[in-house]
């Protein structure tokens, strides 16, 4: 079985792949004046030949400016779209139950640390506080193959 999970975003972001070799991971192709690459996305979606990819559900954070929330927005959708032509099944899940399914709290941090448990071979990708998409990309990936796989998942069973 072969899973991706995306933390998307508009100059950040990551894909982290789980496949029978083991894990992979990769920072969102960006374009030179900002945004998602949709092509390399895509050509990094079909070079893996992914049975399922989750995406994280997101919103707007409170505070955050109109300017901010739009290119966020942008970036998710996106995202989406690469998904959405790649012609692979995907669901959304939420920051909330992917991290319950952790254990993890709000920090990212946890998030980094948790994924260097579970992924010891992606140390070096894993090594900076900066690289949180990267972990929070591969805990998506990982909550998605034990959704997958029928495990239980937040309260219920998938």
């Amino acid at each position: 079985m072969r899973i991706i999970g995306i933390d998307p975003g508009y100059s950040s972001g990551a894909v982290g792949v789980i496949d029978e070799g083991g894990a992979h991971v990769y920072d969102t192709p960006l374009i030179g004046g900002g945004g998602v690459n949709c092509r390399d996305l895509l050509d990094i979606i079909q070079y893996h030949e992914v049975d399922h990819i989750f995406v994280e559900r997101v919103g707007s954070m409170p505070r955050q400016g109109v300017s901010t929330t739009f290119k966020f927005g942008m970036g998710n959708g996106m995202v989406l779209a690469a998904v959405q032509i790649a012609r692979v099944p995907y669901t959304l899940v939420t920051p909330a139950k992917w991290k319950a399914h952790h254990r993890l709290p709000k920090d990212k941090d946890a998030a980094r640390a948790r994924a260097l448990q579970l992924f010891p071979s992606l140390s070096s990708s894993l090594a900076r506080k900066k690289d949180a998409d990267r972990a929070e990309a591969l805990l998506i990936a990982a909550y998605g193959v034990d959704a997958m796989r029928g495990a239980h998942v937040d309260g219920m069973t998938t």
